[in-house]
């Protein structure tokens, strides 16, 4: 179906219309056929979060987020690549630097979401920020992302455009809670993560990821398991709980 579908869009592209009266009639054509062609596959949105501010017990208090684990094997990217039109799908498996946990920009988004909720003391294990000063913190954050997918249309293909696109990507991450000195995770919680682009932008895929993950961590910053287990009287016997 799918090649027959776009044989007749590539047979009424290179038709040679004979008269004016002709031309709306194969346009309007080829608009219903791009229509029924389309079949990019649609991620299941979700609404955003905005995490209350930090309660002052936990504002003192001092974060270090690891880099993340991705347990999904990086993202399954598929591709949206004919035009306009977005048709022509091709699924893949994404495994490049710009999918992977160790993305810089994943840790950024977490020190921006944490500072914007009113977390004073976190860092992150990048650039100077050494192992030493995950044992000094009083809760240390560890990401392990379970499922990813991404829907993304480049609709400049044609003119070798594969950096501005639109689309859609989704991630889940089991986030897990350590208080200082804890081997095992005091508090962990699963956040799914979700970003829509609707507007051409230049490097879409590297943002989708990065806005999906950003979203994860709204999830964990606004989850009442997580506030109460970071505004506990002492870190390093905080309790066990887990939702």
């Amino acid at each position: 179906m799918r090649i027959l579908c776009l044989r007749l869009l590539w047979g009424l592209a290179d038709i040679r219309v004979g008269g004016p009266r002709m031309k709306p009639i194969v346009a309007v054509a080829l608009l219903a056929l791009t229509a029924a062609c389309n079949t990019a596959p649609k991620l299941q949105g979700m609404p955003d979060v905005v995490p209350g501010p930090a309660v002052p017990a936990a504002q003192a208090r001092s974060f270090f987020y690891e880099q993340a684990i991705d347990k999904g094997q990086g993202a399954e990217l598929v591709t949206v690549a004919s035009g306009l039109a977005c048709v022509g799908n091709s699924r893949g498996h994404a495994s490049s630097q710009q999918f992977a946990p160790t993305d810089p920009l994943l840790a950024a988004s977490l020190l921006q979401e944490f500072t914007k909720a009113g977390y004073r003391n976190v860092q992150a294990s990048e650039g100077s920020v050494t192992a030493s000063a995950s044992g000094a913190a009083d809760y240390r954050i560890v990401a392990v992302i379970t499922q990813s997918a991404m829907s993304v249309c480049y609709p400049n293909v044609n003119r070798g455009n594969w950096a501005d696109g639109t689309g859609q990507a989704m991630l889940m991450v089991d986030w897990q809670v350590f208080g200082r000195g804890q081997r095992a995770a005091g508090y962990t919680t699963a956040q799914r993560g979700y970003s829509e682009i609707t507007s051409s932008t230049f490097g879409v895929s590297r943002v989708l990821w990065q806005s999906a993950f950003a979203r994860s961590v709204r999830g964990l910053l606004a989850d009442p398991g997580f506030v109460a287990f970071v505004s506990g009287a002492s870190p390093a016997n905080a309790g066990g709980a887990k939702p």
